[in-house]
């Protein structure tokens, strides 16, 4: 048995803690597309993020590729390095949790003015049997259901010029 609130709160923190999770793997982009123009690397500076220390002042400069682009002149063809970021050749997606529904079957009482819940042993018909230690059938307690729903995030505007900005400079680097 529990308070109706330390269930609310617990759900709370676990669905927190995912959406934590979700943004530190977004945050990982940095490790992807950008390394450190001071000799550390983009780890470092994604690692420092992670633990909210400040990295103002730290340069990063884009992770690129030299692609050999043929240009024709007086009737030779003739390569041109192009140095492409990666972060314009890689579509970037984000998730994020939308929506979080935590359905189940529960028994609640009052006691001292405070709701207490508590998972019923025989809650519906679908419960199913799970052997115990003894090897005997024993009642589950209830069908719990846990849905969790994520969508694409819209990248920031700042990640969208960023990334148009480096659209600019490779078309800039292109003759013709």
């Amino acid at each position: 048995m529990m308070r109706l609130d330390t269930l609310v709160r617990t759900i709370h923190e676990s669905v927190h803690a995912a959406s934590d999770a979700l943004m530190k793997k977004n945050l990982e982009l940095l490790k992807l597309f950008f390394e450190n123009d001071e000799g550390s690397s983009a780890s470092d500076i994604y690692d420092e993020l992670r633990k909210s220390q400040s990295t103002m002042g730290q340069k990063l400069k884009p992770s690129t590729v030299v692609v050999q682009y043929p240009i024709v002149t007086n009737n030779e063809i003739k390569l041109h390095d192009v140095h492409v970021p990666l972060i314009t050749l890689v579509p970037i997606s984000m998730a994020e949790i939308t929506q979080v529904t935590f359905k189940t079957e529960l028994e609640v009482t009052l006691e001292n003015d405070e709701l207490i819940v508590s998972f019923p042993l025989n809650s519906s018909s679908d419960n199913q049997t799970l052997p115990n230690e003894d090897g005997q059938n024993k009642e589950n307690l209830t069908n719990t259901t846990l849905e969790i729903t994520l969508k694409p995030t819209t990248s920031p505007q700042g990640l969208l010029k960023l990334v148009e900005g480096y659209e600019k400079a490779l078309r800039a680097q292109i003759p013709g």
